[in-house]
């Protein structure tokens, strides 16, 4: 076990057995999923798997009594070809075979992972019973699945950006495999994979599963959701139940990509600091490393945390400039550093949130009830004060911000479990409108004007 206290995150295989779990929040903590036990007479398994765009996690999950029998997850082998969707999106077009094999290297990735996760899911099984699966769920945002199943990329490459498809199909594994050279097939040729429907080129199937496990359109309550990645996917639902959705590139910065210390969440990463008075009356920091081992880098909520403490002793300004002359990077532990650059990209990946948060806020008079999910690996363990200091949330949201980790995959379980969760699917598909912020006049001012701190 890497951390204290398991969150069941989806970024590592920590089993969740510790993690806060009742009966309204079956799959992951926060989320609010009304599942009750369902009475079904055949053994089966069912698969969840969230192709993100920087971590690929896939779960397992029986399907007579609904619970989790393992999980397993992965740095997107992809992010050799480009650590984001434009540059993934580049790749395919201008480079020879790039398509094929963008999708061949998730193909086999996928079959690697579900051969792993099949062999833990059997060590839960009672002795003589073999794990047969009868369904998979894929999610992911429209670039992942259109590589997935070998959609041409051409149309997200130029204006008016339109998806090759909006997916809400099924297809058998061996279309998801086809053409591909893997030596054998983790699951069964015709097993089917359910992909879910998308809203637009660059809000995926990701977020609307997200919706989904956030609770869009089963009340009347404001809210807004930020899938916080490499690709930030965000939606607001009005009261007068309107989901508008928009996206913005927050570059890989949140992921511990680009970060000359960065890494993603695991045994060894920064995860958090805080200030305390030393021994000799001042003020100094603690560190809090994943694993409480040796410090090998620091993760996303670490770097919010640090450069909030940075600011709050002021070794950084208010626009982010290291003090002191000549200092190009301050030393954290154990060799693991945080140099002007590093800031500066919190900074855009911040901006880049906060921009697109505030136009769909303007869709909401009333904000007082307004309910804020922060989802994604990122928006497992973020400290809530952190981002509403660096001015990544508006200060109104801070008592309403929930942090509820991967939505993505929590709602691709719900479809795979319940054929109703499908359908909520669907409609929040059909209903939301998506938005361009590019296409808004005031999208530029508005950025610049939110990367200081």
């Amino acid at each position: 076990m890497l951390c204290e206290k398991c969150h069941h995150c989806g970024l590592c295989e920590g089993d969740g057995l510790n993690a806060k779990n009742d009966a309204s929040m079956r799959i992951v903590r926060s989320i609010i999923l009304p599942f009750e036990p369902s009475e079904k007479d055949e053994f089966g398994l069912g698969i969840a798997i969230d192709i993100g765009t920087t971590t690929i996690v896939c779960a397992s999950y029986s399907l007579c009594d609904e619970k989790q029998l393992s999980l397993v997850s992965q740095a997107n082998k992809q992010r050799k070809y480009g650590s984001d969707v434009l540059s993934r999106i580049q790749f395919a077009s201008n480079s020879p075979d790039g398509a094929k094999i963008l999708h061949d290297t998730i193909a086999l990735q996928i079959n690697s992972l579900l051969s792993r996760l099949l062999s833990l899911t059997a060590l839960k099984l009672s002795r003589g019973m073999r794990a047969q699966v009868s369904r998979v769920v894929v999610t992911g945002n429209t670039t992942m699945l259109s590589i997935a199943l070998s959609k041409s990329l051409s149309s997200l490459s130029i204006a008016p950006f339109t998806p090759p498809s909006f997916f809400d199909m099924e297809v058998p594994y061996s279309d998801f495999i086809k053409d591909t050279k893997i030596p054998f097939s983790a699951i069964p040729l015709t097993t089917p994979l359910y992909f879910p429907p998308i809203i637009s080129a660059f809000v995926g199937a990701d977020t609307v599963c997200a919706m989904v496990a956030t609770g869009f359109g089963l009340t009347s309550q404001p809210k807004m959701l930020a899938d916080i990645g490499t690709n930030c996917e965000m939606a607001i639902q009005t009261k007068e139940g309107e989901i508008i959705c928009t996206a913005s590139s927050a570059g890989p910065a949140f992921e511990g990509g680009g970060v000359s210390s960065g890494m993603s969440a695991t045994e060894g990463a920064i995860a958090s600091s805080a200030i305390k008075d030393d021994t000799l009356g001042g003020k100094s920091i603690e560190y809090t490393v994943i694993g409480k081992g040796r410090a090998k880098g620091i993760c996303g909520t670490g770097l919010l945390s640090v450069i909030h403490s940075f600011l709050e002793l002021g070794l950084i300004d208010n626009y982010g400039t290291i003090q002191g002359e000549n200092i190009e990077k301050i030393l954290l532990r154990d060799g693991v550093s945080l140099s002007q650059d590093d800031i500066r990209s919190i900074q855009l990946a911040k901006a880049a949130v906060r921009t697109g948060l505030d136009y769909l806020s303007s869709y909401e008079k009333s904000k007082s009830d307004m309910k804020l999910y922060l989802a994604g690996g990122f928006g497992t363990a973020v400290n809530i004060s952190d981002v509403v200091s660096l001015g990544m949330i508006e200060p109104l949201l801070k008592d309403n911000a929930v942090a509820v980790g991967n939505a993505a995959l929590a709602g691709s379980v719900a479809i795979l479990l319940r054929d109703e969760y499908k359908t909520r699917a669907k409609e929040i598909s059909k209903k939301a409108k998506s938005v361009n912020l590019a296409t808004i006049a005031s999208f530029q001012d508005s950025f610049i004007g939110n990367i200081n701190f």
